[in-house]
């Protein structure tokens, strides 16, 4: 199909069109732009090659991958916790420069960088038997000095210096290192004393110093008299020394806590060098511990050195382990057991007492053992304790070099109580008494007593008490017995579970004037834990029946008052319930306070009542005031009627509209309260301050003499004019 001219135009112009639109859609529409890979810190940011470097920063995928980069070399990957990347790595060796650290994120391909600054590093040692094996006088040895990521293709010189035991400073200053080539690692050695002087020497025991170039690097090694540190029995200990004049004679000494083994202390003549040689054949049966090893000269005019030849080394001997374990069910080990090892040929023993997991160790000498464990019995009556002998393993034979393992089984076992009511409830602070009698280390019978009181989970527990004898249990509340029993040849581990006896109380509650009280609230309370055991309302006839455990408990009689609308505490008794065995209990509460009739009273200053007078009563309960909502009026008489509980009372008068007295009073019994208001009178039924009253009186006399005086005197005048009677006058 052929296509015209003007079909072609019009396909050139929709394609123009369509890229035109294209481009500006594509500068309206806003591209996504994602969080930028960024390392947050690099720590630290200069260092050595092989030290580690953190890298802590963000990717910008979520959970995503990335890669380290060290001068473009993969070091570490990983997967970021969220975004956040937190990795290490290891310096890698380059020579010393300025290296770029980039994390890169390996979704979105974003990356960023930091600078580490490669340092270079400087190291010296000498090379040297591995301990337990050391460097003898006279010995040669190899110091090896290196450079790492030092300066590419650069020759070090390393001027290596050695300092011997009496400070001496013998010094190499030509040893050359090798081409550090493109890595920046270089390295030399030298061998001391040949390569440092016809004076050097490794003639003195003790620490040689060595450094490069001073500070760059130091290090140290040692030099002895002998071939090794430490030597197991029947070895040979290879002593050398050098640095003495030929044909000289050398004392060696060989001691052990101050004094000389056998065969020592011995002469030994030196070779033609002035080299010292000697060797000890380690005796199976010596004690293991700390040597000396010296070397001095006898001969006149010999070789002095400072500091002198003297060496320590060890001799190590056989180890014995020893677990102690008492009769439980399983057996349990035992701590604090002192294991006494005696050896049958040697005087002398050794003590050690067993860990926490009833383990002891011994090292010893070869020979045929006993170990005795002895117990400390402490108790309450001898508190400084006596020991008894519990167990013991004989004819123990220690003959080779290794580490021997023995269990000794000591006559010793638990005494575990449980106390607990009819119920099963536990019951703390209960009293146990144990009594037995056992023969100590000496051979001298005791009798012994302990005393311990069960825990809040009502157990107490006696740990590894002595077997193979009798024990009396004895248990008490509150000082009273109420079990007892005898446990003939203890021989394993016991639980013993005392159940504590219930008894019946029979409560009768009556009120001050001897009359039954009832539908009072009694709430007993075990005295120690001050758990409610009993809380009932008292029948008709004042009276409640129960049945309570054995021990102390607290009663509380009380009743709810509509005056004070609280529960007001009538009675609080103390009572120690030790009846048992079908045996009953009665007990009567007596509330004093309760049915008491208790009025207030107001009088005046004269005696005479006041009446329709406000009075405000509250009453102290449980360490608090408590009101009556609405305040009584007095009566005609002046008097108010106080609720029939007793107890301690607030009375607060307020006869004129405020405060005019308060009263504090402690009512025990039917009474009539009278609160006398000395500053008020009452007159023509209104109340008056004696004060202004008193002050009125001569002001009354006054106005009665005028009125007196003014009547007399009518009374003359009307006389004399009329001279009228008196009679008539009046009329």
């Amino acid at each position: 199909m052929r296509t015209s001219a003007s079909g072609k135009e019009k396909i050139i112009t929709t394609f123009v069109i369509v890229l035109l639109v294209t481009t500006l859609a594509a500068t309206v529409i806003p591209w996504a732009t994602a969080t930028p890979t960024t390392i947050t810190s690099t720590t630290p940011e200069s260092g050595h090659v092989g030290d580690i470097i953190r890298v802590v920063g963000e990717i910008d995928t979520t959970n995503g991958t990335y890669t380290i980069f060290f001068d473009e070399e993969r070091v570490q990957n990983g997967t970021a916790l969220d975004k956040v990347v937190n990795a290490t790595f290891f310096a890698p060796h380059r020579p010393n420069d300025n290296y770029l650290v980039r994390l890169y994120d390996e979704t979105t391909g974003y990356s960023d960088t930091r600078i580490f600054s490669l340092e270079p590093a400087y190291y010296i040692e000498a090379v040297v038997p591995s301990p337990p094996k050391q460097l003898q006088e006279g010995q040669s040895t190899e110091i090896r000095v290196n450079v790492t990521g030092g300066t590419e293709n650069t020759c070090y010189v390393a001027n290596i210096t050695v300092t011997d035991p009496s400070n001496t400073v013998f010094f190499n200053a030509s040893t050359q290192l090798t081409d550090t080539a493109d890595t920046g690692d270089g390295w030399a050695s030298a061998l001391y004393p040949r390569d440092f002087g016809t004076s050097a020497h490794t003639n003195l025991t003790g620490v040689y110093r060595i450094s490069f170039n001073n500070t760059l690097a130091t290090g140290s090694f040692a030099v002895g008299l002998t071939d090794q540190l430490e030597y197991p029995r029947t070895e040979t200990v290879s002593v050398q020394g050098s640095g003495y004049k030929a044909d000289e004679n050398v004392t060696v000494g060989i001691l052990v806590a101050g004094v000389s083994v056998s065969g020592y202390p011995k002469n030994v003549t030196t070779d033609s060098g002035g080299l010292v040689v000697d060797f000890w054949e380690i005796p199976a049966n010596v004690t293991p511990g700390m040597y000396t090893v010296t070397l001095t000269s006898v001969t006149g005019l010999g070789t002095l050195k400072t500091p002198v030849d003297a060496q320590n080394f060890t001799v190590l001997g056989a180890f014995c382990l020893i677990q102690a374990w008492n009769l439980g069910e399983p057996p349990e080990p035992v701590a604090g057991v002192a294991i006494v090892a005696r050896e049958a040929k040697q005087p002398g023993v050794q003590v050690e007492a067993t860990n926490e997991t009833g383990w002891v160790e011994f090292a010893l000498d070869f020979g045929n053992y006993t170990f005795e464990a002895q117990w400390t019995v402490v108790t309450s009556r001898y508190p400084e304790g006596n020991i008894v002998v519990v167990g013991s393993l004989r004819n123990q034979s220690i003959t080779e070099m290794k580490v021997y393992e023995f269990n000794i089984t000591c006559q010793l076992a638990h005494v575990n109580i449980l106390v607990k009511d009819e119920a099963d409830k536990p019951l703390p602070f209960v009293y146990i008494t144990l009594t037995y009698s056992y023969t100590q280390l000496e051979g001298m019978p005791v009798s012994d007593e302990d005393l311990f009181v069960t825990d809040y989970r009502g157990t107490w527990n006696k740990l590894n008490t002595l077997t193979s004898i009798s024990y009396t249990i004895e248990a008490r509340r509150y000082g009273h017995l109420f079990y007892k029993t005898l446990i003939e040849n203890l021989t394993v581990t016991r639980w013993i579970n005392i159940t504590c006896p219930t008894c019946t109380i029979f409560i009768h509650v009556l009120d001050s004037n001897e009359h039954p009280l009832q539908n009072v609230q009694v709430t007993v309370y075990e005295w120690s834990s001050e758990r409610v055991m009993l809380s009932e309302a008292t029948n008709e006839t004042g009276n409640i029946t129960s049945e309570l455990t054995f021990g102390r408990y607290e009663i509380t009689v009380s009743k709810y008052s509509a005056d004070f609308n609280e529960v007001i505490v009538l009675n609080r008794t103390i009572l120690d319930l030790i009846e048992y065995e079908d045996e009953e209990q009665f007990l009567v509460i007596h509330c004093k306070i309760f049915g008491i009739a208790l009025s207030v009273k107001v009088v005046d200053y004269f005696g005479q009542p006041i009446p329709n007078t406000m009075v405000e009563i509250e009453r102290r309960s449980e360490q608090k005031w408590m009101k009556i909502e609405s305040s009584p009026k007095t009566d005609s008489e002046g008097i108010v009627s106080l609720p029939t509980i007793g107890g301690d009372y607030l009375i607060s008068i307020y006869a004129t509209g405020s405060l005019d007295e308060t009263r504090t009073l402690s009512l025990t019994t039917s009474q009539e309260i009278v609160i006398k208001l000395d500053k008020y009178m009452l007159v023509g039924g209104y109340l008056i301050e004696t004060s202004r009253f008193i002050t009125y009186i001569p002001i009354i006399l006054l106005v009665v003499v005028f009125c007196s005086s003014f009547i007399y005197k009518r009374y003359v005048k009307i006389s004399a004019k009329k001279k009228m009677t008196p009679e008539e006058i009046s009329k």
